[in-house]
């Protein structure tokens, strides 16, 4: 499927990897043979069928790695004539012989350094992040991205914490209570560390877990309200805006945007004071759907907030 989907378009890459914040082997779970289906990594299972290299998303291929353009670059890459034509990313070696070698070599060895021209250093206008329970260790392996600006906007689904689980080796045969402490205390650090030192502000989106979060905010005293007693408390939206300046289409898209009068989103701010209180209740509260943003963002989506 990543091939094919490699093939569709110059501006799609899916690469033969998987996200962690260390370089590992691991057994992929949970793997449907065609198309579809959930997988998911595992510790626990090391003489699995298929296995996959993590990588650091802070370790991503330098751009001209994935879309190749100059002749140098494609040479220095070895394409073949098939992938010449049709762009393919099926092994990791179309990455590069010396990127392949620095992230094998990485392999086990957590002071791992990946050398800075190998590396992707082009804005990311928007990250989700969808890694079925690895939330905090994808999070981690950003931490260079988020360091450098390089992000504007990431989603990624959060919690309950019952979800992250299988990122602690070995949790099968361990006290569920001990699991639960360290991964716990693992996401309030990564929160922490987002607010702190990334620079980023953290807001929730519409899940399973709103209405729980609306009443959170209220019963912690949240109010966003400005003492306008015409607007929300605790919900905030996020309206469309005109990006291009071209006509309306009055297509299906706008005429939805229409009928909900422009309102992409709601979401709630997260006050960096009760993040670990709202982590605390979130066992309670259910899924949830995180968003970063810039502090010192100038991203239109920014602009039109009400």
């Amino acid at each position: 499927m990543a091939s094919r989907l490699n093939q569709l378009s110059e501006r799609i890459r899916v690469l033969p990897f998987a996200v962690l914040d260390q370089f590992n082997k691991l057994a992929m779970e949970k793997v449907e043979v065609n198309d579809g289906g959930i997988g998911g990594l595992s510790y626990d299972n090391p003489n699995a069928l298929i296995t996959t290299q993590t990588i650091r998303l802070d370790t991503l291929p330098a751009y001209d790695r994935l879309y190749p353009k100059s002749e140098s670059m494609k040479k220095s890459l070895k394409i073949s004539v098939n992938r010449k034509q049709d762009q393919s990313i099926l092994d990791p070696e179309d990455l590069g012989k010396e990127y392949v070698d620095e992230i094998t070599k990485a392999i086990g060895n957590e002071s791992a350094q990946i050398s800075e021209s190998l590396l992707y250093h082009q804005p990311i206008h928007f990250l989700k992040i969808d890694v079925e329970g690895f939330e905090v260790p994808a999070l981690r392996s950003a931490a260079k991205l988020f360091e450098n600006q390089l992000v504007e906007n990431t989603v990624l689904e959060f919690g309950p914490p019952k979800r992250w689980d299988v990122t602690v080796p070995g949790a099968a045969g361990m006290d569920i209570n001990v699991v639960r402490n360290k991964t716990m205390k693992d996401a309030k650090e990564i929160l922490h560390r987002a607010v702190d030192e990334w620079g980023l502000n953290i807001c929730l989106l519409p899940a399973e877990g709103w209405e729980k979060t609306v009443r959170f905010m209220l019963d912690h005293g949240v109010d966003n309200s400005g003492g306008d007693p015409s607007k929300n408390k605790v919900v905030r939206k996020v309206l469309a805006w005109d990006f291009d300046d071209l006509p309306k289409d009055n297509d299906e898209f706008e005429k939805e945007l229409e009928s909900k009068y422009n309102i992409v989103t709601e979401f709630i701010p997260l006050p960096p004071h009760l993040i670990d209180d709202y982590l605390d209740s979130s066992p309670s509260i259910g899924e949830m759907y995180l968003w970063f943003t810039k502090k010192k963002s100038t991203s239109s989506v920014l602009q039109k907030i009400v």
